[in-house]
């Protein structure tokens, strides 16, 4: 399975305050090539501390090999 991973800020009203938002998102491509959903995890802001607990997520739901390139 190919995994595209990225993450798009929003801005957001929170408590009477516009602030950013990021949702993270991960989308498979499987064996017969069809596009899947793996996750969606929103943060405040795009960090690798984020990124590296979305990865551990990942792997508790079975992703065996991680390729970053």
């Amino acid at each position: 399975m190919v995994v595209w991973m990225d993450g798009i800020v929003f801005k957001v009203r929170e408590s009477g305050k516009v602030i950013n938002k990021t949702v993270y998102l991960c989308v498979g491509l499987n064996n017969r090539g069809y596009k899947e959903v793996l996750g969606m995890w929103i943060g405040k802001a795009e960090s690798s501390s984020f990124w590296m607990s979305v990865l551990t997520d990942l792997k508790a739901c079975g992703v065996e090999d991680i390729l970053i390139r």
